[in-house]
């Protein structure tokens, strides 16, 4: 995890060869961001759903198993995305 004022990087390695082991990856991926608002709303800072992406980087072979994918922030359901901004720095999975 990365942790700045205003902005919350979570890295994590998924494992989705497998549809069993892609849906154990996601329910690991939404427990970690439940834990993390969690402990932000205990310590009074606030997590803005809204604003939370998610970006899979995956071999040319497996990235279309990627798709479909869904990660929820609180009541907000966060599908991946092609582009993603990392201070500045545009990154995307082609």
């Amino acid at each position: 995890i990365h942790m700045y004022a205003d902005n919350k990087q979570l890295f994590t390695t998924m494992e989705i060869t497998s549809k069993t082991r892609r849906v154990e990856s996601l329910a690991e991926l939404n427990t970690c961001i439940y834990r993390i608002r969690s402990w932000l709303g205990s310590n009074l800072v606030k997590y803005n759903d809204n604003k939370t992406d998610v970006l899979i980087l995956a071999s040319p072979c497996y990235i279309h198993t990627s798709t479909g994918n869904v990660v929820y922030a609180g009541d907000v359901s966060v599908s991946s995305i092609q582009l993603v901004r990392n201070i500045g720095v545009m990154f995307n999975h082609v």
